[in-house]
């Protein structure tokens, strides 16, 4: 068995709001009870909508993205 691991989200208005595992599925943690949030398919991909209230700000991101982001190293940027 896998064990999940759980990384906060990498977009900056949300990363107190939610979490990612290294499994695919992302989690609320607007409440005391962590909730898993339901995924879409969105042009092929898996999906989920994020969501803060104060300031409204709603966000449709892909959940591969999300996963990619927190768990894999990326080099520097060359200029």
């Amino acid at each position: 068995m896998i064990n999940e691991i759980w990384k906060k989200v990498h977009i900056q208005e949300f990363k107190d709001f939610y979490e990612v595992s290294n499994l695919g599925n992302v989690r609320s943690l607007k409440t005391s009870k962590k909730r898993i949030l339901k995924q879409h398919i969105r042009c092929g991909y898996k999906a989920i909508a994020m969501e803060i209230c104060n300031p409204q700000i709603k966000k449709t991101q892909n959940v591969h993205i999300l996963v990619a982001y927190a768990f894999c190293k990326y080099p520097k940027k060359r200029h």
